[in-house]
């Protein structure tokens, strides 16, 4: 698997509710990017794109029956590069951090310029959470919890 500049799409899902393996869904580490994906659910599609070259480090944990959802949001009506479960990080120097409990949650992220880091926690159903970063030095922490929360941060 090669992170680059491009559209990377995994589909995350388990047979039965098997225990999951202590290994990642899918990892990568190529053109000084990393990639860590692990998740229980079902169904569940993220896309990530990485800069080449970049030294940009991204890692996803997705749990619960369909923790992520592609239902109809106003992320899909907006016109910056934001997208429903899409992660971009354009630039340098990123580090993204994510955690997903319960059902039916949207994330969607893009750090743009150098050295942008977010870490976002979400448990509950129905939750959104939208971020964009340009520039240097940013950070982000999200927490959310219960249902029907969003929170949209750009800086």
């Amino acid at each position: 698997m090669r992170i680059g500049f491009f559209v990377q799409i995994f589909a995350l899902s388990v047979v039965s509710g098997a225990a999951m393996p202590p290994t990642p869904v899918a990892s990568s580490e190529s053109d000084e990017n990393t990639l860590f994906l692990r998740g229980d659910t079902t169904e569940a599609q993220v896309t990530v794109w990485q800069s080449p070259q970049a030294r940009n480090s991204a890692a996803l944990i997705l749990n619960g029956a369909d923790a992520l959802s592609d239902r109809p949001t106003w992320l899909r009506e907006t016109s910056s590069t934001l997208r429903p479960n899409a992660l971009m990080q354009l630039g340098e120097g990123h580090l993204l951090d994510i955690t997903i409990t319960g059902k039916d949650n949207q994330v969607a992220v893009t750090q743009s310029g150098m050295t942008g880091t977010a870490t976002i926690n979400v448990s509950g159903r129905l939750n959104m959470t939208a971020i964009q970063q340009f520039g240097r030095g940013d950070t982000v922490s999200v927490r959310q919890s219960g249902s029907a929360n969003t929170v949209a941060i750009s800086q």
